[in-house]
C-alpha cells in the first residue's frame, strides 16, 4: 500500500485504506472510560443495526460482569459491524442474526462473544485467496490486535458465522503496551547528574 512498483492496483488500493483505517484507530483517545456490559449490547444492537437493518440482535448479559475494556468494546464493534454488512452486501441473506454474551468468569474475568449468523450464499473459506484483506483484514487482524480472536464457518448454500471473542480483566493491559508506558514515564528520562555533582564538590571545597 506504501510502496511503488508494479503492484495490483486494486489490492494497493484496499491495502492503503486498511492502513489509514488502522492509523486512525491508533490516534484514538485510549483514556476513554470502560463500558458496563450492558452498554457493550446496546452499542453492537445499534451498530448492527445501522449497518444490516435486517440484522435480529439478542443479548446474553451477566448482571454481575465486570466492566469490558474501550478498546476491546470498540473492535467488537467494528468486526460485528463488517460481518454485518458483509451479510448484507454479499451473502445475500434473508435473515441475519446477531447474539452477543457476557460474563463473568470463575476468576474474575469478563468473556465477551458476539456471534453474526445469516442464512445467504456461504461459501468454501479455505478457497477463499489469502491476499483478500475483507476477512483477514476487517475481522482476525482487528480481534487479534485486542488479544482477542475471530472464527469464519461457512458452507456454500448453507450461510456464514462469524464468531469474535474477548477475555481479560478489565483493567488488563498487553505488555508491549505496559513496557512502552513505563519508557515514557518521566520517572525514568534520564537525569543529568552534572549539576549535582558541581553543588556536592563546592560543598566537600
Amino acid at each position: 500500500g506504501r510502496g511503488s512498483g508494479g503492484h495490483d492496483v486494486h489490492l494497493a488500493e484496499q491495502a492503503r485504506h486498511a492502513l489509514a483505517s488502522l492509523d486512525a484507530e491508533a490516534a484514538e483517545d485510549t483514556g476513554a472510560d470502560d463500558f458496563p456490559p450492558a452498554n457493550v449490547g446496546r452499542l453492537i444492537d445499534d451498530v448492527a443495526g445501522a449497518a444490516c437493518p435486517m440484522a435480529a440482535v439478542t443479548t446474553d448479559i451477566d448482571p454481575l460482569a465486570p466492566l469490558v475494556p474501550n478498546r476491546v468494546v470498540r473492535m467488537l464493534a467494528r468486526a460485528a459491524r463488517a460481518a454485518a454488512i458483509n451479510a448484507e452486501k454479499h451473502a445475500h441473506a434473508r435473515h441475519v442474526g446477531v447474539h452477543v454474551a457476557i460474563r463473568r468468569t470463575e476468576v474474575g474475568r469478563v468473556a465477551c462473544t458476539v456471534e453474526v449468523a445469516d442464512d445467504g450464499r456461504g461459501f468454501d473459506v479455505a478457497a477463499v485467496n489469502s491476499r483478500r484483506l475483507g476477512i483477514r483484514g476487517a475481522l482476525r487482524k482487528r480481534m487479534e490486535a485486542v488479544g482477542g480472536t475471530a472464527g469464519i464457518a461457512s458452507t456454500p448454500g448453507q450461510g456464514t458465522t462469524v464468531t469474535l471473542g474477548w477475555q481479560g480483566f478489565p483493567d488488563e493491559v498487553r505488555p508491549d503496551a505496559r513496557n512502552a508506558a513505563t519508557r515514557d514515564h518521566p520517572m525514568f528520562e534520564r537525569v543529568d547528574v552534572r549539576p549535582v555533582a558541581w553543588v556536592a564538590m563546592g560543598a566537600v571545597a
